[in-house]
């Protein structure tokens, strides 16, 4: 493999129990989560038919999640993205309640970015953590 190109993407594979389609059901409850070894994000949730739906996206080592029902924020190995839902309430796409587009990335250097905090304030922290000491601590301006 040539230094500029990307090594082949991770294949995941995905299996719910039993009851977790129907626990999701009962919990009206979506979950969003990343993956480091594979770089991704997911969003799990419903089919309108109740089956599960299984969202991915591929980001460069991305770890840190912070989310609400309107937001995301996702730190990857570079930057920190805000993504936010572009439905209105009660509007839908696809059979979806959500739509999460990507409004700003922050580009940080490579700063191993685990988790994302936001404090009181919409101004997302990413906390770098190497080993169980924190290395360092980004603040990055307020949203607009």
């Amino acid at each position: 493999m040539a230094d500029n190109e990307l090594p082949e993407p991770a294949k995941v594979e995905l299996t719910g129990s039993r009851q977790f389609t129907s626990w999701l059901h009962e919990q009206k409850a979506s979950l969003a989560f990343t993956t480091y070894q594979s770089g991704k994000l997911f969003l799990i949730g419903l089919r309108e038919d109740g089956r599960l739906s299984v969202f991915e996206r591929t980001f460069n080592r991305c770890m840190g999640l912070w989310g609400d029902a309107q937001t995301l924020y996702v730190s990857t190995l570079y930057q920190l993205w805000r993504f936010e839902n572009a439905l209105e309430a009660g509007e839908s796409h696809d059979g979806y309640d959500r739509l999460y587009v990507p409004r700003l990335a922050w580009t940080t250097g490579d700063v191993d970015a685990h988790d994302v905090v936001l404090p009181g304030a919409r101004r997302p922290t990413a906390l770098g953590f190497k080993t169980d000491e924190i290395r360092r601590v980004i603040s990055v301006g307020a949203a607009p």
